[in-house]
């Protein structure tokens, strides 16, 4: 680096974050998240928030029981030195431990974020990580404009999704996993 050169950004490596959790250095109360090789803090989870996660907790419970594993909020491992924590995740049923490792996109049939403060970062970052992973389903529920966003068919050459769609509050949408759903289930009461 030259005297004139900006600083290049320091880059985690999935295994340095992974040490840097085993050895202490950042434990559950820091609240971070990897994405594209950077700690990103996470937003604190406020009232509208939890009452849809656990909704939709509720909803995958009713409507698949123990088909699948069900995560919440807790982390997933994804190429290009990412592991973000979705606030909801189906995946694979199966042990996922220190051995086996977190879930990855090979076992991971859906994510979803639920957006109030986030939706910026949900709608650009985290979709590019999850589209070049080749996350099959990822649904953004936006809490402040009552839609849910609903992401499909990944290109992972280029870090989108070929199928979009917004619906509101009201209508009803088509999930490949869950079939035709309301939105209003997985938005907050009014």
């Amino acid at each position: 680096m030259g005297l004139n050169s900006a600083p290049e950004e320091f880059r985690w490596s999935l295994e340095r974050y992974h040490d840097a959790i085993e050895k202490g250095v950042l434990t559950e109360l820091d609240k971070v998240e990897l994405l594209f090789g950077k700690i990103i803090p996470k937003m604190p989870v406020g009232e509208p928030h939890a009452d849809v996660l656990s909704d939709i907790t509720d909803f995958f419970y009713e409507q698949f029981g123990t088909r699948f594993k069900y995560r919440v909020q807790n982390p997933v491992t994804l190429p290009n030195d990412s592991e973000p924590e979705p606030d909801f995740a189906v995946v694979e049923r199966r042990k996922y431990n220190r051995s086996t490792g977190h879930p990855n996109a090979e076992n991971i049939h859906l994510l979803i974020e639920i957006a109030d403060s986030t939706l910026e970062y949900d709608r650009t970052s985290k979709m590019e990580a999850y589209a070049l992973a080749g996350i099959k389903e990822y649904w953004i529920v936006n809490i402040r404009e009552r839609q849910l966003e609903f992401h499909a068919e990944p290109i992972i050459a280029k870090g989108i999704y070929g199928s979009r769609s917004v619906h509101e509050a009201g209508s009803r949408f088509t999930s490949p996993l869950a079939g035709e759903l309301l939105v209003d289930s997985m938005l907050p009461e009014v």
